[in-house]
């Protein structure tokens, strides 16, 4: 079987890279760029980094493989302000957060406020592409609301990820074998293979990974959080005219692990953990009092286990109309996964979870730009259809020791043992429509404004139908309502739509110095929740949800009230962001420093809240966030170069946002969760020729941020939920001869440091955290050969 760990938080590099994107991307510069010029197409077009008013971090595919950036995860030190983490069920818990918000939990009902965007192809949650990075052009990260361009709209930013293309000129391709601890083992190539000289060319990637997991399980001679990826790609590009191209990609991998499991932080001073230590010993297990997570050990009495296969299609046409250029972009994709797990988090056999979860979308966009008034308009207009289809399920299984364990909590004994007690089955259905425009005017030399606009309609249909199998249903009443699993079934629809758009003036003061400011908007659709509890519960043994105090079923020592329906639907989220940025150059272009000012205002922020059962979907109000963002690179010499970023982050929830889960204070006026004040990166790049022939490279870097809450505040013993700042060195370098062979070695956190990426209240374990571990050290040699 194939086993990966998707990292919560791994070691990347600085962006910035000192060779040119358009470089990188197809082997020769853009038309009208000069050589060395770090080449986006962030607005749709190709454009000098420094003269595009957007805050954008460029990361080339040299960069990625030098920094040993291998996901998208990877990414976060490279970025200033974006954060990213993965919990026990990655397709749908990965969190990427840009500016101190984004989208957290795991509730597939909702979407991305970080839009991921693959060869032009929106992916349609972020957990959707976490497999390998091989064959990497180069790298684009849009902080900031993008509510015109790239597929769905975004409230937070956009990853745009962009893979080499066949070149039709020259047989060529390379390889690479890395072996590290933890029996790593990692292939990655690609072949390019011309077919009819500056015609047509097929591209063919691949990439394998295999690594054990760092989470022991010493009872079971097992690990956790271990890595087992595969990918492939095969790619044909046909230049069937002058100005007429087609571009065909299709695409798969798969990843089969077991992962990810969290480790014991904390107990309470109560007789829980005796109970468990005694209940855990009785089925060969263990329970970790006082709890140890510097050992990277935990104990677990079902399997864990994550597999999904990620495969597509794509065909992109080009055409030049000779004044104008049409693009179209259709996709078809298709994402299962499958999770099971042990969701007690402890090693009493309490309760089991399985999920299943799939996605399929097809997608249409179609482009139309060129420009006009001696190329002082530079105009384009488009549309967007997306047809997403979503079937997901999910069911909790009782183990053994639950009735002993509910009695310390006051609950009655009648929960039997059973796999697949009870669950839930839910669709959705998905139509988006949208119709763009992005303009840039030249109003007077150096002098550009910027305005782009976008409609979106969205229309959903969800149904919802929960299930139970365990004979203790039998009562009058489901009898898992003292914990409060049942919900209501639901059959909703969803339908809006709203604009965004963008706006900017910026002014070139000299060739190397431009200034902007600008105004976005961002939309992020709303929904309906998926999840096991987003009706509401129909249970409860707390009077609160309900209105009128209906009891449904009074048994000495237990009451159980009939509860209200709560609506599934959230609504849309938007952002209003502003932005001030200076972009300069200096010292014949040997120093770049590039600085933001932003501010966003946020409505309807959506907050998918874990609340020790389960995640509960809500709106939590109004937000703000503001910061600044510092990137510099200073090139001491051709062959010397030393960088870094910086963010400095503020956030706050708006006055009178209540808390959205039971024991948490009010959170108006708090931060937000996700958003350290300061978070950056500093690194060193040498490429030292040793001979006519051979050159020594080498680039250490160092990541580091503050603390931060998760997205629920408060544990249930009172205590703040908070991840403790920390700092990661990383370093890699070797020998490069002939520009052909290179042998290098490199550790990531290679002082060894443990940190924490989320942490929670511990499945009916009031007082006791649990939390997600980073990677320990990771180190290995690497061999790579080019042709």
């Amino acid at each position: 079987m194939r086993k990966i760990i998707l990292s919560s938080v791994a070691l990347g590099a600085l962006a910035l890279p000192m060779t040119a994107y358009a470089q990188d991307n197809d082997g020769e510069s853009a038309d009208g760029l000069e050589e060395g010029v770090i080449v986006v197409t962030a607005q749709r077009r190709d454009q000098d980094l420094q003269k595009v008013p957007l805050a954008v971090t460029a990361i080339s595919g040299a960069t990625l493989e030098q920094a040993r950036i291998t996901d998208v995860i990877d990414l976060q030190t490279s970025t200033p302000g974006f954060q990213a983490s993965t919990a026990n069920r990655p397709a749908t818990s990965s969190s990427f957060f840009l500016r101190g918000f984004g989208t957290a939990g795991s509730d597939p009902g909702i979407e991305a406020a970080v839009g991921l965007v693959i060869d032009d192809v929106y992916r349609a949650r972020s957990g959707n592409g976490l497999g390998d990075l091989v064959d990497i052009a180069g790298v684009e990260v849009l902080r900031g609301p993008q509510g015109t361009l790239f597929g769905k709209n975004t409230t937070a930013g956009v990853i745009k990820v962009k893979t080499r293309r066949p070149n039709l000129s020259d047989f060529e391709g390379f390889g690479e074998l890395t072996l590290g601890n933890h029996d790593l083992v990692r292939f990655r190539g690609a072949t390019n293979l011309p077919i009819a000289q500056d015609k047509a060319a097929l591209r063919f990637s691949f990439g394998y990974q295999s690594r054990d997991g760092f989470i022991d399980d010493p009872l079971r001679n097992t690990s956790y959080n271990d890595r087992n990826r595969f990918t492939f790609s095969g790619k044909f590009l046909w230049e069937i005219a002058p100005g007429f191209e087609a571009y065909l990609v299709g695409d798969y991998s798969e990843i089969d692990e077991s992962c990810c499991q969290s480790v014991r932080f904390s107990n309470p001073n109560n007789p829980l953990p005796t109970l468990a230590a005694g209940l855990a010993a009785g089925s060969g297990a263990t329970y970790p009092n006082p709890p140890t997570p510097t050992e990277f050990t935990t104990s677990v009495n079902r399997p864990v286990i994550n597999t999904n296969k990620d495969r597509g299609i794509q065909l992109q046409l080009n055409i030049d109309l000779g004044g104008a250029e049409l693009s179209s972009v259709t996709a078809y994709r298709d994402f299962d996964d499958f999770t099971t797990n042990d969701v007690d988090f402890s090693g009493a056999d309490l309760l089991g979870q399985e999920i299943n979860f799939g996605i399929r979308t097809f997608t249409q966009e179609i482009r139309l730009q060129g420009d006009a008034f001696d190329g002082r308009f530079d105009w384009l207009i488009g549309g967007f259809f997306s047809d997403e289809r979503i079937d997901t399920s999910g069911n909790i299984s009782i183990g053994n020791d639950l009735n002993a364990w509910g009695g310390i909590l006051g609950l009655p004994p009648i929960y039997p043992a059973q796999e697949a007690a009870y669950g839930n089955v839910a669709s959705q259905k998905t139509n988006s429509f949208s119709l763009f425009t992005h303009n840039i005017f030249e109003i007077a030399d150096g002098l550009n404004l910027t305005a782009g606009l976008r409609w979106t309609k969205e229309e959903k249909e969800a149904v919802q139908t929960p299930f139970f199998n365990n004979p203790a249903s039998a009562l009058p009443v489901t009898a898992f309502a003292p914990i409060g699993f049942s919900s209501f079934p639901y059959d909703t629809t969803f339908d809006q739509s709203d604009f965004s758009g963008t706006a900017s003036l910026s002014y070139q003061f000299t060739p190397d110095i431009m200034a902007y400011a600008s105004y976005s908007r961002g939309f992020k659709a709303g929904g309906i929740a998926l999840g096991r509890d987003s009706a509401g519960r129909q249970f409860s043994v707390n009077p609160a949800c309900s209105a009128t105090n209906t009891v449904a079923l009074a048994v000495p020592g237990l009451t159980v009230f009939q509860c209200d329906p709560i609506d599934p639907r959230f609504d849309d989220e938007t952002a209003d962001s502003y932005e001030l940025g200076v972009r300069s150059q200096f010292w014949d272009r040997r120093i770049t420093l590039n600085l933001t000012a932003f501010r966003a205002d946020i409505e309807n922020l959506q907050q998918n809240t874990f609340t020790g059962t389960g995640f509960f979907v809500s709106n939590a109000g109004t937000a703000r966030t503001q910061g600044l963002e510092a990137e510099a690179v200073v090139r001491i010499s051709p062959n010397v170069t030393f960088g870094g970023n910086v963010s400095y982050l503020d956030t706050e929830f708006g006055a009178n946002v209540p808390s959205v889960a039971s024991g948490e204070p009010a959170l108006a006026g708090q931060n937000l969760g996700g958003a350290p004040k300061w978070s950056g990166a500093v690194y060193a790049n040498f490429e030292l020729p040793l001979s006519d022939s051979a050159e020594f490279f080498a680039r250490p870097e160092y990541y580091f941020r503050s603390s931060t809450f998760t997205s629920t505040r408060v544990a249930s013993d009172g205590s703040e939920l908070k991840i403790d700042g920390y700092g990661l060195l990383n370093v890699s370098g070797g020998v490069r001869i002939d520009e052909r062979f290179e042998i290098s070695a490199f550790c990531r956190n290679c002082t060894d440091k443990v940190y924490n990426s989320l942490i929670f209240s511990s499945v009916f374990q009031p007082g006791s955290k649990d939390g997600f571990l980073g990677n320990p050290a990771e180190y290995g040699v690497s061999l790579k050969f080019d042709w």
